[in-house]
């Protein structure tokens, strides 16, 4: 079974969650009437970045939850023994999170599916973190494990997928230079219309768009 992670590069803002959400509904869709592909997902929020982004932990434990349910397994023994050591005091560690993550999607038999929407809503140290952690799930998983990524295409994301080893590398750019054009001209556009510049910038108009387009990066 092949194994990929994919990558896909859009417009930050107007359709990375529209892409990873149609992902989920397709998996979901697929699996009516079926046993169903085990499936979790996560969509990041930078509205609530410091309680939804504040660490690693935080993602694999709630990935893991999705895990446990949709694959209908019950958790691992030393989940519950670090649980009954600690009396819920401490929360499993990310290596807790990933080792049962593991042991769930090898024992499930099957292909499961990991959605991650928006990787380039955390900051490095995250993303780095997760990259690592996705890489150890692709190497230690045995076989049908899929993770479909959406972002931006910061390097870092890139250079960490372009070498997966173990894993076919998928990388979906969705050109989306022509559609920054259009909505920069239009904004423009419609900022004259309403007064919002001077009227000696009209003969400047069109060094305006280039001049954004020239800064916008991609984003």
């Amino acid at each position: 079974m092949c194994r990929v992670l994919s990558l896909t590069s859009l417009l930050v803002g107007s359709g990375k969650s529209v892409v990873a959400s149609l992902v989920v509904d397709e998996i979901r869709y697929q699996a009516e009437g079926k046993k169903g592909i085990p499936l979790a997902f996560f969509f990041c929020d930078r509205t609530s970045r410091q309680e939804q982004l504040a660490s690693s932990s935080v993602i694999y434990r709630a990935l893991l939850r999705q895990l446990l349910e949709s694959c209908q397994a019950r958790a691992p023994d030393y989940l519950h023994s670090i649980y009954r050591r600690y009396k819920g005091r401490r929360p499993p560690t990310d290596t807790d999170c990933l080792s049962a993550a593991v042991d769930i999607i090898n024992e499930s038999g099957g292909m499961v599916a990991i959605v991650f929407d928006a990787l380039d809503e955390c900051d490095l140290k995250l993303r780095t973190s997760l990259l690592a952690g996705f890489q150890h799930l692709l190497s230690k998983c045995k076989g049908g494990l899929k993770i479909f990524i959406s972002s931006r295409r910061e390097r870092d994301i890139v250079d960490v997928l372009a070498e997966q080893p173990s894993a076919s590398t998928c990388m979906v750019a969705m050109r989306n230079a022509h559609d920054i054009c259009t909505y920069v001209t239009r904004q423009v556009s419609k900022d004259f219309e309403l007064n919002r510049f001077p009227s000696w910038f009209v003969p400047i108009q069109g060094q305006i768009v280039e001049g954004l387009l020239s800064k916008s990066q991609g984003m």
